[in-house]
């Protein structure tokens, strides 16, 4: 809030807002600075016609008046852990407490901007009527990423191979690519880790692995055969950019919904981890 306090000047100034942007919120609404709030994923956006798969029991698969009734109480416990916090800063600036922030204050009542297409996600009745679709960004750094000489070679030495990548800042993942790594010497394919971390990688490589801590998805997806990985929404779009199937772990978060999205439009599958 502060930082934008700071840099707001009246008719200049627009503020954009990751989903859980609460300063921003109340800036927006002490200091009348224009913002939208950004969704990266569906499964934040609310629904009892179309409800996001989400860990732990299977909300989406309850009629629609108990998923009512579930998605408040979720609301009134979000609530109670978070209202605390957000009213002490709102007397700060001087702005009255609310109540049930999560079910109609948390999301700008201007603009909700959602980064993924319609196709992927249909708008629902009940998502707020501010809602736009954007589609997805695709970004990953390509512009600034060169692929290496060695990575290049590999690429180009044999048949497509399969890309295995856990997530970015996954540290626990030997499992995952023990797993795949078996899956391509039982397919006989090639296999591209990516990690950051080697430490989780088979020692040695099996015959046909090569590992890179990174390689920017929009370069390389187009080259490989099927994309292995933990449903993270920037993943998953680029796979569908590079038109390859998908095999997906889905461990938290977004990343079941995300999964269960794909599967449903014929693109992927998705396993739980203790399947893997």
């Amino acid at each position: 809030y502060d930082a934008i306090a700071e840099r707001h000047e009246p008719g200049r100034t627009v503020v954009v807002g990751s989903t859980l942007a609460v300063g921003a919120r109340i800036a927006h609404e002490k200091l009348g600075v224009p913002m939208a709030t950004l969704h990266l994923q569906p499964a934040v956006l609310r629904s009892v016609y179309d409800t996001p798969v989400l860990p732990g029991p299977p909300v989406h698969r309850l009629p629609r008046p108990v998923k009512r009734i579930a998605m408040r109480l979720a609301e009134h416990a979000a609530d109670r852990m978070a209202a605390p916090a957000i009213n002490h800063l709102r007397h700060d600036v001087g702005l009255p407490p609310i109540r049930r922030v999560f079910r109609s204050w948390w999301e700008s009542p201007r603009l909700v901007l959602g980064l993924f297409p319609a196709w992927f996600a249909p708008p629902q009745p009940d998502w707020p009527r501010a809602a736009r679709l954007a589609g997805f960004p695709l970004f990953d750094t390509h512009e600034q990423a060169e692929l290496g000489d060695d990575l290049q070679r590999f690429l180009a030495a044999g048949p497509p191979p399969i890309v295995l990548t856990p997530g970015s800042a996954n540290r626990h993942a030997a499992d995952f690519f023990a797993a795949g790594c078996r899956a391509a010497e039982r397919l006989n394919l090639r296999a591209l880790l990516l990690t950051r971390f080697p430490e989780q990688l088979p020692s040695p490589l099996p015959p046909g692995s090569f590992h890179a801590a990174y390689a920017p998805l929009s370069r390389i997806l187009s080259r490989c055969a099927a994309l292995l990985h933990h449903g993270g929404i920037g993943t998953l779009s680029q796979g569908f950019a590079a038109d390859i199937p998908q095999l997906i772990m889905p461990m938290a978060h977004d990343q079941f919904d995300n999964a269960a999205r794909a599967e449903r439009l014929g693109v992927a599958r998705w396993l739980p981890r203790r399947r893997f």
